[in-house]
């Protein structure tokens, strides 16, 4: 009997220990896919949250207030965009563009990749650390819209080009490009939702296999 509880209490100890490793909040910056691939990336620990984002001639970054005890004053941390390939915060990668510098929240990934706007969503996360992704849509502002990219895009691969597919106008610009999407903007035509975001999300769940 006491084997018994004593291996019960065991396993809810390693459940725990398995639960906040894979909870522990970090960011882990990588300026390859290489990096990526390889497990090869500079990793922070802390609480980090966006304080917030500067565009200057054409330079993307990003400001984070990180903290790493309960006591310990913020520090602010800056990710250069410019110099990365993407980066993973608390578990969630987000892939920069290698043109625009911009950051994309890689947010379901299949026969395709599908993200959307990453400052938006890191917007999200600093309002709200527990928000569920699945069930929140990010919002744009508009004065970083013109600067941080459009709300969703496409990639056939992890490391290949982006499209943007905010509009109807950008998503048959990227079908004429790869025949294979036309089940989406198909998807996209015939949906009853009346967000775009929601058309989308649905039409990506629907075919993204």
């Amino acid at each position: 009997m006491r084997l018994r509880l004593l291996g019960i209490i065991l396993l809810f100890h390693f459940t725990l220990a398995g639960m906040a490793a894979q909870t522990a909040k970090s960011i882990i910056l990588y300026e390859s896919y290489e990096d990526y691939l390889n497990a090869q990336g500079k990793e922070t620990v802390g609480d980090f949250k966006l304080l917030s984002n500067i565009s200057l001639l054409g330079a993307k970054s990003l400001i984070f207030n990180r903290r790493e005890g309960d006591n310990e004053r913020p520090r602010k941390v800056k990710v250069n965009c410019k110099k990365l390939w993407g980066f993973v915060y608390n578990g969630l990668l987000f892939r920069i563009d290698s043109e625009s510098k911009i950051p994309y929240f890689l947010k379901s990934e299949g026969s395709f990749y599908y993200y959307e706007n990453g400052l938006a969503t890191l917007h999200l996360l600093r309002e709200n650390a527990e928000v569920d992704l699945s069930q929140a849509v990010p919002v744009m502002d508009e004065l970083d819209r013109e600067s941080w990219g459009g709300e969703a895009c496409l990639s056939k691969r992890l490391n290949s080009v982006f499209y943007d597919i905010s509009s109807r106008r950008t998503l048959e610009k990227a079908v004429a490009l790869h025949p294979a999407w036309k089940v989406l903007l198909d998807c996209v035509s015939e949906s009853q939702e009346t967000d775009p975001t929601w058309q989308l999300r649905k039409c990506i769940a629907k075919h993204n296999r």
